[in-house]
């Protein structure tokens, strides 16, 4: 199965190491969503987008990137994000604005990821460190797995 992950990640890099680990088990290209050739996106079968929270969405070149996306009728896909406490709250705000451009999306996951900015860094030295840890990267390869049967790979 061909696929791509689109992955937003900054500062830790959290969300790319949760990116890596779903790559071991899908075996596509992982790319930044400033680096996604919009031309390209009818070739794959299965596209994933993923990215930190960021003030309770996702980062911003995320949200760019899904408006410049092309109409991909029944496109499978999938959202994977880190944020302080493993929410998949932030998967349901992102969904709709790939659906609204015909895309599938099949499955989603979630994980903790080590945040360290502004009041965080200064009063708790930053919360959820140590994340994603081993155990979320085996989930994450985990869901990879289960992914590709549910996207029939």
């Amino acid at each position: 199965m061909k696929t791509l992950i689109i992955c937003a990640s900054y500062h830790h890099q959290n969300t790319l190491k949760v990116a890596r680990a779903m790559n071991e088990v899908l075996g596509g290209t992982i790319v930044a969503p400033a680096d996604v050739d919009l031309s390209t996106l009818a070739g794959y079968d299965l596209i994933g987008f993923g990215s930190g929270a960021y003030n309770q969405f996702f980062h911003p070149s995320m949200l760019k990137l899904a408006a410049k996306l092309p109409e991909l009728k029944g496109k499978k896909a999938f959202i994977f994000s880190t944020n302080t406490f493993g929410l998949r709250l932030f998967n349901d705000k992102f969904k709709p604005l790939l659906e609204q451009k015909g895309f599938s999306v099949v499955a989603d996951f979630s994980c903790r990821g080590f945040i360290d900015f502004s009041f965080t860094r200064f009063f708790f030295g930053g919360i959820s460190k140590g994340h994603p840890s081993e155990k979320e990267l085996q989930a994450a390869r985990e869901f990879a797995r289960q992914l590709t049967l549910a996207a029939g790979g």
